[in-house]
Order: structure tokens, then C-alpha cells, then sequence
């Protein structure tokens, strides 16, 4: 009989394989701006490489048919060492495309910058998120209400998240709306997005921290602006807030959490979480 240990590691591999799976998938079907902008930088880049590693593959194969036994037409030339022409071509083309591609990757890279807000009209819709061991706490500092592993927000609305920990290192991801980005503890990252479509996309962690890694998901909702509303509205009716005491209940490590929701959170509990680490005693645990 298998031993728990052993169980628990085939479990972890299997979660492992099933979620870069859904990440490879998410980045080949784009359904946000910053996706859409990643996706098409991600096939211009490939597509530009392809233009040096097709030549190389092939010749590959036909310099070992021109030069084989078998091949009578081919010809001995010891003393041949060196070709201008040909050493321009193999070197310069080369050269040539990895110059347009630290442009296009330089500028790529500033414009899609989690941190900077997305050039669009309308309100910016906030959202701080915390990663725990192992789920995410989200928090809506406007409505004043958080969750465990769920989110919803307006389709078409730009949405800026505030990230950290309180936990190991876990990096934000919603591989079909924007990139990843690290959630640490005691700092604040941001990321900015736009869904396109209205739809339920997955959220997950992408950086391995521990026995629930792999379990670390969540769904990410973008509906109409009513729906959303009547979301918030749902939440805001249930009886638990969100407190110090239950906030010390999610602290503690588990493994694929259900979703729940808290109607009410305290003024700046993502400051004080984020600040927890820069005082000498901390009031959360």
C-alpha cells in the first residue's frame, strides 16, 4: 500500500501538470487588453526566431545528406576554412533580429508595465489582494467587503489590483486577462487589466510555496455592471465580517479553502497587513 507521503507527492505533481496546462491555455486564448497585447508580443517574437531556426534545422539535415558516404557527388575540401560572403549571412542576419527584437521588446515591456494604468477613459476599479497559505483574500476597499478565492468586476472596466503576502512568495496570475506578478510580504505590487468579454476566468498561483500550491485558485468573474452590483449587494447581506479573529483563522495554512465572503472588512486591514512587517510586534499573529 502507498504510503500518505508518497500520495501526497503524486497529488502535488498532477495539480503541478494541471495548472501550467490551464496557463499555457489561458495565454493562447487572450480575452483582455494586457492579454491580447502579451499574446501578440509572445507570436511576434517566435515568429521573428523562426526566421533564423528554420534555416538552421533544415540545413541540418541537408548537410548531413550532402556530406554522407553515400552521397558520391560530394566533394572533399580539407584546406576550405573560410567565406566572407557566407560569414556576413550567418552572422548578420542574426544580429539583424536580435536588434528588432530588444526594440520591440524594450518598448513592449515599458508599455505593458503592470504597475502604469491602462490609457482608457472611466473609473478604475480597486481591488487589494493578500495571498495566505494557501488561498487568496480579496479585498474591495470602495464596497468595503472581501473574499476568499473569488472575484467579480464589470467587464470593460479597468481594475487595478494592490498585491501582497502574508505568506511565503506567491505570484498573481490570470493567464487569459494579464501576466503574472509577485505577491510578497511587507511590499505592495500592482496589476492592471481589462476584460473584454464577459466570462469566468481562472486565477491561480504560479509560484511553487508549498504542500497547497497547487490547490491555490481562484475564479475571477467579469459581468455587466449591474451583475456586479448585485453581487456586492449579496455580500453585503451575509452576517460575517470580516475581523481580527477570523482574519487569524485565514492566516492558518489550508488546502483548496472554499469560497466565502465577508460583508464588511476594517478601515486599511491591507495597509496593516502589508505593515504588519515593519513593526516589532505584530497585531494579526
Amino acid at each position: 500500500m502507498l504510503s500518505k507521503g508518497f500520495m501526497r507527492i503524486v497529488y502535488f505533481f498532477i495539480g503541478l501538470i494541471v495548472s501550467d496546462l490551464g496557463f499555457a491555455a489561458g495565454v493562447l486564448t487572450p480575452k483582455g487588453f494586457i492579454a491580447k497585447q502579451q499574446h501578440k508580443l509572445f507570436f511576434d517574437t517566435v515568429s521573428l526566431m523562426l526566421i533564423v531556426v528554420i534555416p538552421v534545422v533544415v540545413m541540418s539535415f541537408a548537410f548531413a545528406f550532402e556530406f554522407s558516404k553515400k552521397n558520391r557527388r560530394w566533394k572533399h575540401t580539407p584546406e576550405w576554412s573560410h567565406n566572407t560572403l557566407l560569414e556576413a549571412f550567418w552572422w548578420g542576419i542574426p544580429t539583424i533580429i536580435i536588434l528588432i527584437l530588444s526594440i520591440i521588446t524594450w518598448n513592449k515591456t515599458h508599455e505593458l508595465d503592470p504597475y502604469n494604468k491602462i490609457a482608457v477613459d472611466g473609473e478604475v476599479e480597486v481591488i487589494e489582494a493578500v495571498a495566505l497559505r494557501w488561498k487568496w483574500l480579496f479585498i474591495y476597499p470602495k464596497e468595503q467587503i472581501a473574499t476568499i478565492n473569488e472575484i467579480y468586476f464589470p467587464v470593460g472596466k479597468q481594475i487595478e489590483f494592490h498585491i501582497t503576502a502574508d505568506a511565503p512568495m506567491s505570484a498573481f496570475d490570470i493567464p487569459e486577462l494579464c501576466g503574472q506578478i509577485y505577491a510578497m510580504a511587507g511590499m505592495r505590487t500592482r496589476q492592471h487589466l481589462i476584460a473584454d468579454n464577459i466570462g469566468v476566468y481562472e486565477g491561480l498561483n504560479t509560484q511553487l510555496n508549498g504542500d497547497g500550491f497547487s490547490e491555490m485558485h481562484f475564479l475571477a468573474h467579469a459581468v455587466t455592471e449591474g451583475d456586479f452590483n448585485t453581487w456586492v449587494a449579496k455580500i453585503k447581506s451575509k452576517p460575517e465580517p470580516l475581523t481580527l479573529a477570523n482574519y487569524k483563522e485565514l492566516y492558518e495554512p489550508t488546502i483548496a479553502a472554499p469560497v466565502s465572503y465577508y460583508s464588511a472588512v476594517p478601515e486599511g486591514m491591507f495597509m496593516k497587513i502589508m505593515m504588519q512587517y515593519m513593526e516589532a510586534d505584530s497585531w494579526l499573529h
